[in-house]
């Protein structure tokens, strides 16, 4: 009997499934495995703990795993796929693919065929493919520049519209979130906050931010409408460079990450603003789990090399 692993390494957290040859036999979810936002060391930890975890729940060992797939996002970065590599032979001498989270949410969403592919996590991305197997990507520049959408891009917003509503002499209830979650007492203290605080930090903002609009707050649900407007014209930009005119039997349209996991708000919003673009899309009702086509590639890669 072979055994595979996929693992889908996100911003936020990992989730790692194990399965034989045609069915799933352990499932475990920990926090994010992402070098770029834990570190190595505590990259390590989790990825070495998620497979022993896993392989347990499986009454495995980890020497018996054929293959694992790890998808994560900025992968190709120098470094990110030799270490990752290097921390899962730490464990075994396990045959490992490292390839990004769009190859995994495509695969799940997919298979081999065409669709577009839209991730909304910590950061965003779209991703699409034709029938005659051309690929695009757009967005996911980063959370300086890009990433709309994204938890990172709704926590950025949150802050920037809270001050302005401040300005105007506004108390709102996500003003109250935001310095209750920072633990200041003053506006003049957030701006302070604001300015150390990384990046993808922000993120952590999103769950303040989705409680404030479902407590009535509409600058908090106009955040969240603007996202989903904000994510379907990435999908739309995939779209249109890759079906210069609508497709007949119409475009499957796929989501995956926290953001359209946790937000219906977004989602819905999403759906609408894009297909009032493209009324021909399929929307796929499920949320796409990666981590299923971690486990696919992996199987695959036993058989054939995954290309790169």
């Amino acid at each position: 009997m072979a055994y595979f692993i996929g693992i889908d390494g996100g911003g936020s957290k990992t989730e790692c499934i194990l399965g034989d040859e045609e069915r799933i036999r352990g499932r475990m979810t920990a926090p994010s495995c992402k070098i770029q936002v834990v570190g190595k060391m505590a990259a390590q930890v989790v990825l070495q703990n998620v497979i022993k975890g896993t392989c347990a729940q499986a009454h495995l060992t980890p020497e018996k795993v054929n293959r694992i797939c790890i998808g994560v996002a900025g992968y190709s970065r120098q470094g990110i796929a030799a270490a990752l590599t290097a921390m899962v032979w730490e464990l075994a001498p396990i045959e490992v693919d490292v390839v990004g989270d769009n190859a995994i949410g495509m695969q799940a969403a997919f298979g081999d065929g065409p669709g577009v592919l839209v991730i909304a996590g910590t950061g965003s991305i779209a991703h699409g493919r034709d029938e005659r197997g051309r690929a695009l990507r757009v967005g996911g520049w980063g959370p300086s520049i890009s990433d709309e959408g994204s938890g990172n891009w709704i926590g950025r917003r949150a802050v920037q519209e809270m001050m302005r509503a401040a300005d105007r002499g506004q108390l709102t209830a996500l003003e109250q979130r935001i310095m209750d979650l920072w633990n200041v007492r003053r506006r003049e203290d957030v701006s302070a906050i604001a300015e150390q605080k990384s990046l993808s930090e922000f993120a952590k903002l999103f769950p303040e931010v989705l409680a404030a609009a479902r407590a009535g707050d509409m600058i908090a649900n106009d955040i969240l409408n603007q996202a989903g407007v904000e994510l379907a014209a990435l999908a739309h930009d995939v779209i249109r460079q890759l079906w210069a005119a609508p497709r007949p039997e119409g475009v499957p349209v796929a989501v995956v990450g926290g953001i359209f996991r946790n937000s219906d708000e977004v989602r819905f919003a999403f759906e609408r603003a894009l297909r009032n673009r493209c009324p021909e899309i399929m929307p796929q009702r499920e949320i796409i789990d990666p981590s299923i086509g971690a486990l696919d590639l992996a199987r695959k890669a036993a058989v054939r090399k995954i290309p790169a």
